[in-house]
């Protein structure tokens, strides 16, 4: 009775593991199989699935893990490029687009008078030096 069920398992498994992992050979097989046993899956289980979907399930992962592990090296080689620093405006440039922003902020249609007044103090004291 339950050789027969074993028998009728693995010819479902036989019959549809293609379905669930395309181009499943012998040496597919045994890749799943070793990275199973790798991830610590005892061997005595990995002998009783019969189950296309885990095998799926393992396959997926393995490929996963496998594909982190290239994209890990890649990017250890992989050149960085290195961004250039932004360097500070000078104190000069610094004060020349304050003054800038205070005519901005004086000629707006909702200016306030304290705006307004800031422009022209800023004025006068360019025109007087101070």
């Amino acid at each position: 009775m339950l050789q027969k069920q074993w028998e009728e398992r693995i010819e479902y498994f036989n019959n549809n593991i293609q379905e669930f992992v395309p181009n499943f050979d012998d040496k597919l097989a045994q890749e799943i199989r070793e990275f199973a046993i790798e991830e610590g899956i005892p061997e005595e289980l990995i002998n009783t699935i019969t189950d296309p979907i885990l095998v799926k399930f393992v396959n997926d992962y393995r490929t996963l893990k496998k594909g982190v592990s290239k994209g890990e090296a890649k990017r250890k080689t992989a050149n960085v490029k290195k961004m250039p620093v932004k360097k500070d405006k000078s104190p000069a440039k610094k004060k020349a687009s304050k003054e800038a922003m205070v005519k901005a902020r004086a000629f707006r249609e909702d200016a306030s008078t304290e705006d307004q007044m800031d422009f022209l103090k800023q004025l006068a004291s360019r025109s007087l030096g101070i």
